[in-house]
């Protein structure tokens, strides 16, 4: 099972959750890549671990850490574990009501084992449709015995306010760059100089760290990224527009690019670069470039209307 780290107000958050016990389920939210997949996975392993089956007093609480080794923590890594539910926008923008209904009806059936808990995790569950929330609240009021929906999403807001409510949430925070650094050189072994600049460089993202920490040429473009943020705050409208096309155009992250600018902005205000008042401008153009990427706004669009808000 892929290595847990998380903010200290995180990690406390989620042991909140999981020792209280979960009544319906969860929401598991924050900016991409910081975990928040694999934490859905680390709540099905604690609550379906053989390893841990004799500690657990009942079906929602879990004493312990997942072994990773036992048949279901292996069947649970690889995503085979019968009683394992994924939902996700595969192959389009949105999660719609058919799916969840889909889901739902499956749901219906027995469990494939008598004990543990069935897991349900809904991935990008921000793309739920107004109608497939709906549809999912029926579930998450009533949901079927030994079931536990987990919702992942990057933006909590963008959960209809009933489903928000009827769930715990835990908000995935940036990781300490130097615990960040410290497991790179632990988990994967990079090596300290190495670590550390790959730690920048992600921005408390874990699952980043770690892709950089494979991937030299993607270690360089975030490194191109960044300079970009920056000629972008302080050149001309027409030296942005170009930069957007050059964005637009190649196979960035977008979603983490918006996360470079944002730490850019914040930084001239710390150096004196800025006054407030176009600080809070351009935090708000930021907020309108992911609101546009969330709507499945052309990539080229929500560029050219982020430069021209700058």
């Amino acid at each position: 099972m892929t290595p847990l780290l998380l903010h200290p107000r995180s990690s406390q958050q989620l042991e909140a959750v999981m020792t209280a016990g979960v009544v319906s389920g969860v929401i598991l939210h924050g900016p991409r890549s910081q975990g928040k997949a694999t934490a859905a996975r680390y709540i099905a392993a604690r609550l379906n671990c053989q390893t841990l089956a004799e500690t657990r007093s009942n079906a929602d609480i879990a004493v312990g850490e997942p072994c990773g080794s036992c048949s279901v923590c292996r069947q649970l890594a690889a995503a085979t574990y019968p009683d394992l539910h994924l939902l996700a926008p595969t192959g389009r923008p949105s999660i719609g009501i058919e799916q969840v209904r889909a889901l739902t009806q499956v749901l219906t059936l027995r469990p494939y084992t008598a004990a543990g808990t069935r897991i349900v995790i809904i991935d990008e569950a921000q793309q739920l449709t107004p109608e497939a929330q709906n549809a999912l609240l029926k579930l998450i009021e009533e949901p079927p015995p030994a079931t536990r929906i987990i919702l992942v999403a990057q933006a909590l807001e963008a959960l209809l306010p009933t489903v928000r409510s009827r769930l715990a949430a835990v908000y995935f925070a940036p990781v300490p760059a130097v615990s960040l650094a410290e497991f790179l050189v632990a988990k994967a072994g990079v090596a300290g100089p190495r670590a550390t600049a790959v730690a920048e460089l992600a921005a408390g993202a874990p699952g980043l760290a770690l892709a950089l920490a494979a991937d030299e040429a993607g270690a360089d473009s975030r490194v191109e990224l960044d300079r970009w943020a920056v000629e972008i705050l302080h050149g001309g409208l027409f030296a942005r527009l170009l930069l957007a096309k050059r964005l637009a155009d190649g196979s960035h992250d977008l979603a983490v690019w918006a996360s470079r600018l944002q730490q850019a902005i914040t930084r001239d205000i710390l150096v004196g670069q800025a006054g407030g008042e176009v600080t809070a401008t351009r935090l708000t153009a930021v907020e309108h470039f992911r609101a546009g990427l969330r709507a499945n706004l052309a990539p080229r669009t929500a560029l050219e209307r982020l430069m021209v808000e700058l």
